[in-house]
């Protein structure tokens, strides 16, 4: 091949793979389970799912009180046992797909 027939195919080929690293990111994940469409982040497994907890839960404790008034005591036991009888996080997170809402939700 020539000069002259190479450039074609090589801009073909640069905008073939431009178009396929667009639609590779632009893919979001939703909720199967779930009532509604809620947009996730993404699937959340083994190290992955430890350290996105740990960067958004171990900041947060530092900063919670160690003393709460009966109404927040007892609303935090609430949540606490709803979200644990329904799913855990592996289940909501790794299996599903799950928003980073949902992970804090376990902090």
């Amino acid at each position: 091949m020539n000069q002259k027939m190479r450039k074609p195919y090589a801009l073909l080929l640069l905008l073939l793979m431009a178009v396929l690293v667009c639609s590779s990111s632009a893919y979001t994940y939703y909720k199967v389970n779930e009532v509604g469409k809620s947009r996730t982040d993404g699937f959340f497994c083994g190290d992955r799912i430890i350290t996105i907890y740990e960067a958004l839960c171990l900041k947060r404790r530092v900063r919670r009180s160690p003393i709460l008034s009966g109404a927040d005591a007892k609303t935090f036991i609430q949540k606490r046992s709803a979200t644990y009888g329904q799913y855990h996080i592996v289940e909501e997170c790794c299996s599903e797909s799950c928003a980073y809402e949902e992970v804090r939700e376990y902090c």
